[in-house]
């Protein structure tokens, strides 16, 4: 059995360290960036980060194995593993490279394809939200003040957010149908931020459609279900983290179930 806490504690103190590292390199006139094969940008930060979680991570629990966005994978062989790091070394990378502090840092522990301890830490914000499974949500302040938060009844307006930086036509036809049921107010960030502001209640719904990674979403899903909310794929069904290759269906994270979210979605289902 883990201990849960200890983990948990150890997960923020490296997130701590690599946020350290991030933001020396954010005030940092050449933050040094490149771009991967698929056109999305990669900094110094992202790596500085990755190596400060990364070894931290093997050396708290050597026997666990640690899934990166950075890092040099191959396909998970044995996708019934036990327990798993999963790794954002810098969430909303197109945030941090416009410099509008909209990034994040994401540490979470699955076991069994489930999410149990997430930790999403925003560097500039000095903001982190902390949970493990069964135990609630906090969102904590650096400058000390840390309390519970949980996702709000469905109300007037809907708060619907989304993207800063990933929007689509499904997005803008998902946004529309809402509009026509509800009166509808738009919240755009970026990064993990915005599940967290459904775990937090200032926001109500996030769809999600198109291309993410385990990475993205394993600290927030664990982050908003312990806040009474839910991330589903479009068949309703919860996200796992057991895919080889460590990729996400579209989805949409909702505060209070109560939401018919699914009427308001296309034909289409991934």
């Amino acid at each position: 059995m883990r201990n849960l806490d200890t983990l948990l504690e150890g997960a923020i103190a490296l997130a701590r360290q690599a946020a350290a590292a991030v933001l020396d390199i954010y005030q940092d006139h050449d933050i040094g960036v490149t771009y991967k094969a698929d056109d999305s940008p990669l900094t110094r930060a992202d790596l500085a980060s990755h190596r400060i979680i990364t070894r931290g991570l093997a050396t708290l629990t050597p026997d666990i194995p640690i899934v990166s966005e950075e890092s040099a994978h191959e396909p998970l062989q044995d996708t019934d593993l036990n327990y798993l790091w999963i790794v954002d070394p810098l969430d909303g990378t197109k945030e941090f490279v416009k410099r509008n502090g909209e990034f994040s840092i994401n540490i979470a522990l699955v076991k069994e394809g489930i999410p149990i301890l997430g930790v999403v830490y925003a560097p500039v914000l000095r903001l982190f939200y902390r949970a493990v499974r069964g135990a609630g949500v906090f969102r904590c302040h650096e400058e000390g003040d840390c309390f519970p938060v949980a996702v709000r009844p469905l109300g007037t307006p809907l708060k619907v957010a989304a993207s800063r930086s990933h929007g689509g036509k499904r997005t803008d036809s998902f946004i529309t149908h809402l509009q026509k049921a509800y009166n509808v107010e738009l919240i755009v960030r970026g990064s993990a931020l915005k599940p967290c502001l459904v775990a937090e209640g200032s926001a109500d719904v996030y769809p999600r459609f198109g291309k993410t990674m385990s990475w993205d979403t394993a600290a927030p899903h664990c982050i908003v279900e312990e806040a009474g909310g839910l991330v589903h794929d479009l068949h309703g069904q919860p996200l796992r983290y057991d895919d080889p290759y460590a990729r996400n269906p579209s989805f949409v994270v909702v505060g209070d179930a109560a939401l018919p979210w699914q009427d308001f979605l296309s034909n289409e289902r991934d």
